[in-house]
């Protein structure tokens, strides 16, 4: 009989968040340089803004090329539940206006059936 060890994947998840955390120091350190690249030529406070525009438009590209449609799928189907909310509601509303009207016509033949007592 041999014993093996059960493998969680936690080596894996180690891997991963090394990983990524070595991506973000690269990417760091290369925002950092390319700031200081543009600086010698533009100025900190115009490598800053140049910086922060090439990234505005990095996340409005991400927007449009994945996320607005995903946004407007999600905004139909908003609509769908919004409208079969609405259904069921007049639904259920006149259901209540079927049962209160049956109940009257109930009360008022009782009311005739059986003489009030006193």
């Amino acid at each position: 009989m041999s014993s093996r060890k059960n493998n969680s994947g936690g080596g894996f998840l180690i891997g991963l968040l090394l990983f990524m955390v070595g991506v973000a120091g690269a990417l760091l350190s290369g925002l950092t340089a390319l700031i200081v690249w543009l600086s010698s030529w533009l100025g900190v406070t115009m490598a800053a803004l140049v910086v922060s525009l090439l990234f505005m438009l990095i996340a409005l590209l991400s927007y449009a090329l994945s996320l607005h449609g995903t946004i407007k799928r999600i905004g139909k189907q908003f609509e769908t539940v919004s409208y079969v909310a609405d259904l069921i509601e007049s639904g259920y509303d006149w259901v209540r206006g079927k049962t209160a009207l049956a109940l009257r016509v109930v009360e008022q033949l009782l009311d005739r059936l059986v003489p009030p007592t006193t």
